[in-house]
């Protein structure tokens, strides 16, 4: 009779579970080109691992508001890719004293990231996506009033403030409506001036989960595994 010690058989069932994992993908976004020669390409990836799967943001909306700030260039000074400045350019947290009065409700303070250099470009994305996503759940995932706000100040925007001859949001939405047309084989409907965040960008998201070759390879690790197993219970 076969036998499998308990102990073997979790940890190669573990094992197995593990490699099933490890052969599925994760989604993905689509990256757009660069419409001015700007270098997305050099932060897109963490961009869409920061401030997407972390934070929430939509990725071409996040990508926009850094091309308008620095041109994607990490050194720019003061405030790096994000141009942050103020309390939110604390390093490495901002004094708590006033934070109550100087940021959202949204904006918690224990899941606010680190900084120790604010020209560390990983680090930059990290606390300006942390941020947008304080700003969106405040202004409820309305991306026009985010973009007013991040520009002028929390302080100043309500959900009801007029947007639309804005000038940054007018770039912004003009930066964010470029990447998404150029990934897409039309032109998206949305007014000029006007941003429907991850409405579109999930529309744009490369579904790679599952895919029949990760499923294949994923059946081939099971019978494998499956196999040492028998191998290693008549052994015993």
């Amino acid at each position: 009779m076969l036998f499998i010690p308990y102990i073997i058989m979790k940890k190669l069932m573990t094992l197995v579970f593990i490699l099933l994992l490890s052969t599925t993908g994760f989604a993905d976004f689509k990256q757009p080109v660069a419409t001015q020669g700007e270098p997305i390409g050099d932060w897109w990836t963490q961009i869409v691992s920061t401030c997407y799967n972390k934070w929430n943001v939509d990725p071409y909306f996040a990508a926009s508001i850094i091309k308008r700030e620095s041109w994607f260039d990490e050194e720019v000074e003061p405030g790096g890719l994000f141009q942050l400045n103020g309390i939110i350019a604390g390093i490495p947290i901002p004094n708590m004293i006033g934070w109550e009065d100087s940021m959202p409700n949204t904006a918690i303070y224990n899941k606010m990231p680190i900084v120790t250099d604010l020209l560390d470009g990983m680090e930059n994305i990290d606390r300006g996506c942390w941020y947008l996503s304080s700003l969106l759940k405040y202004y409820n995932n309305d991306y026009n009033i985010t973009a007013l706000a991040y520009d002028e100040g929390w302080q100043y925007v309500s959900v009801q403030t007029n947007y639309k001859n804005n000038e940054y949001v007018k770039v912004v939405s003009n930066y964010q409506n470029e990447y998404l047309e150029s990934i897409t084989d039309k032109p998206k409907n949305n007014p000029t001036g006007s941003m429907t965040g991850l409405v579109i960008a999930e529309t744009n998201k490369k579904a790679v989960n599952f895919e029949p070759y990760y499923l294949v390879g994923g059946i081939g690790v099971i019978i494998l595994s499956l196999i040492l197993v028998i191998i290693l219970g008549k052994k015993k």
